[in-house]
């Protein structure tokens, strides 16, 4: 399992790397340079009638609050914007394909590993797939879009707690789910990724009540 890990952390900082190395900012039209002055961004953030867009609130911005308050320290002490924004990417990057890998651990790898041994592989590969699929690669990285950065991180780890708080009966794995929807509140920014965010909490627990009557 260490191994696995230094080898997520190992290719996420890779790709991290090489995408900042010449001191450049990422930006996209429909986010603009968020990371250009994290003051102003937090500013913007702070209110739901947004001046941009003709002031028409396409999606909720109010919540990345918490997420971009606490870049927003590392800028404030001197670090450079796309130094804050290569931590922004790792971060989300690392939270997410972690949480995968666990995810699979505690799911398919544990029901499989006891017929064949190779499957312990399962973890390393998916959380791997999970991180560069063409999906992840187009609409994720590609695309730049923070909507769709924080799910990424947030929904394989709160599933994750979900399941485990489940089969071990401790609150505090759902404690530490709330905490990560605080921290990635961005999540919840459009009606869609609150209904795909519910929607795979309610087939667990359905699944889990037909398994476990």
């Amino acid at each position: 399992m260490f191994r696995d890990l230094l080898i997520l952390i190992f290719l996420v900082f890779l790709i991290v790397f090489l995408w900042f190395s010449k001191g450049l900012l990422f930006a996209g039209g429909e986010e603009g340079i968020p990371f250009y002055d994290l003051n102003k961004t937090t500013e913007l953030v702070s209110f739901a009638w947004q001046d941009v867009s003709g002031g028409y609130p396409t999606q909720l911005v109010l919540n990345r609050i918490p997420y971009f308050n606490f870049l927003k320290a590392f800028f404030l002490i001197g670090f450079p914007g796309f130094l804050v924004q290569a931590l922004h990417f790792f971060l989300i990057m690392i939270f997410g394909s972690i949480s995968l890998y666990f995810l699979l651990r505690e799911t398919v790898s544990y029901e499989l590993e006891t017929k064949n041994h190779i499957f312990k592989l399962v973890p390393l590969v998916g959380a791997i797939f999970y991180l560069l699929n063409p999906f992840s690669m187009t609409q994720i990285w590609g695309r730049g879009l923070y909507l769709q950065f924080f799910p990424f991180a947030l929904f394989s780890f709160f599933l994750l707690m979900f399941i485990l708080g489940l089969r071990k009966r401790n609150f505090i794995f759902g404690l530490l789910g709330l905490l990560a929807s605080f921290f990635f509140a961005g999540s919840f920014g459009n009606p869609s990724y609150i209904f795909s965010f519910w929607v795979i909490i309610f087939i667990y627990l359905i699944f889990y009540i037909i398994k476990n009557p």
